[in-house]
C-alpha cells in the first residue's frame, strides 16, 4: 500500500515538476550501489554445504528485493548453475571481484555491500577464511589479504559482513573511515547454524538478512542478529566496528563508540539526499528529474538509480520500493 501511495504522489509531483523545471542545470554526483556475495567451496561431504547455499541465496534475494540491480551484484558460488551466480568460487575470483570488477565501477559517491560465508580457522595467530579453498590452506584468504584488496577501492560507504568461525580477527585489517564492518563472532569463538530449526541456517546471518529484507538499517539488523545469537544455546559473540578504529564491539549498538554510522546510513538505493532514510524528499527529487537525460536542465544523476542515463519509471520503482526506509 505504501508503494502504491508513493507512486501516486510521485505522479502528481511529476506534473508539478514538469511545469517548474529550473532554467539552469545543477551539478550533482550520482550514487550507485554495488555488491559482492561469496559462498565458499565447502566439500560435498560437508554438513554445512546446503545451509551455505541457502543462506547466500537469501542474501542475494534480499539485495534484489531492495532494488539492487542484478548486474550490480557479483555473486561467487561453487554452484555456477544457481540463478545470479557470476563465477565459481576461488581465491582468484574473489580477488578479481574486489580489485577489478568493483574497483572499475565504484567511485567516491557509491555504496558497496559485501557478504562472505564459509568456514574459518585460527592458526599461527592468523585467520584462514576457507571460503575459497575448501580447507586448502594454500588457497584460502588470510585476514590481511582482505585488507589489501579493500585498500584499492573508492567508495562513499562500504559494508563488509562476514560469517565464519573466528572471523572477528579480520576487523583490525578491514576497518577504516566510512566502513561498517560486521562479523558473526569474535576472534575466539565459532559461528553456529541453528540446529533446532530446519533448514538449519546460520543463526546470525539468517536473522541479519531477514531484518534487512524488512527495510531496516544495517545497525538494526545487527542488533536483531546479535540477540538471536545471544538467545541461542551457543557461545558466539558478534561484533560491529564503524568508527574506523579497528576495534569491534558487541551489541546492542551503539556501544563503545560503534554503531552510529550503521544505524544512520542507508545501504539501499533511494536515499538521494543521504539523510539515512527514503522519504518524500527523495521521491520529489526523482519527480523533478523525471523524463530527463544528461544535458537537460533538470537532469540529476542521483535520481538515475539504475545508471542508464535516463530518469524513467524504472528509477521511480526503485525509489518507491524502498520508501519508508528505515522501518
Amino acid at each position: 500500500m505504501k508503494k502504491i501511495v508513493c507512486i501516486l504522489l510521485l505522479l502528481g509531483l511529476v506534473s508539478l515538476a514538469i511545469c517548474a523545471r529550473p532554467a539552469m542545470a545543477t551539478t550533482y554526483e550520482a550514487t550507485q550501489n554495488w555488491a559482492l556475495i561469496v559462498a565458499g567451496t565447502t566439500g560435498p561431504d560437508d554438513g554445512c554445504r546446503r545451509q551455505e547455499d541457502l543462506q547466500t541465496a537469501e542474501a542475494y534475494e534480499t539485495l534484489l528485493e531492495r532494488s539492487y540491480l542484478p548486474d550490480h551484484i557479483y555473486y561467487v558460488h561453487w554452484n555456477t548453475s544457481r540463478p545470479g551466480v557470476d563465477n565459481t568460487t576461488s581465491k582468484e575470483t574473489v580477488k578479481f571481484a574486489i580489485t577489478s570488477w568493483i574497483k572499475e565501477r565504484s567511485d567516491d559517491n557509491d555504496v558497496i555491500f559485501m557478504y562472505f560465508l564459509d568456514h574459518g580457522w585460527k592458526q599461527f595467530g592468523e585467520l584462514w577464511f576457507f571460503g575459497v579453498g575448501g580447507r586448502d590452506f594454500d588457497n584460502s584468504i588470510l585476514h590481511f589479504e582482505f585488507g589489501d584488496w579493500l585498500s584499492v577501492l573508492t567508495y562513499g560507504k562500504l559494508f563488509f559482513v562476514i560469517e565464519a568461525c573466528f572471523c572477528g580477527m579480520v576487523i583490525p585489517w578491514v576497518s577504516g573511515p566510512n566502513r561498517i564492518i560486521v562479523s558473526s563472532t569474535d576472534e575466539n569463538t565459532f559461528s553456529h547454524n541453528d540446529m533446532e530449526n530446519p533448514p538449519y541456517l546460520p543463526i546470525f546471518s539468517h536473522k541479519f538478512f531477514q531484518c534487512l529484507a524488512q527495510k531496516n538499517s544495517v545497525g538494526k539488523a545487527f542488533n536483531a542478529a546479535y540477540w538471536a545469537v545471544m538467545n541461542s544455546s551457543w557461545h558466539q559473540y558478534p561484533l560491529l566496528d564503524d568508527d574506523g578504529d579497528g576495534v569491534g564491539h558487541q551489541g546492542p549498538i551503539p556501544n563503545g563508540g560503534d554503531g552510529d554510522l550503521a544505524l544512520s546510513v542507508a545501504w539501499l538505493p533511494g536515499d538521494l539526499n543521504e539523510d539515512g532514510k527514503v522519504d518524500m524528499r527523495d521521491i520529489a527529487t526523482v519527480a523533478r528529474a523525471y523524463g530527463s537525460k544528461p544535458g537537460d536542465p533538470n537532469w540529476n544523476p542521483r535520481a538515475d538509480l539504475n545508471g542508464d542515463g535516463f530518469i524513467n519509471m524504472t528509477d521511480v520503482n526503485m525509489a518507491s520500493n524502498n520508501f519508508g526506509y528505515p522501518t
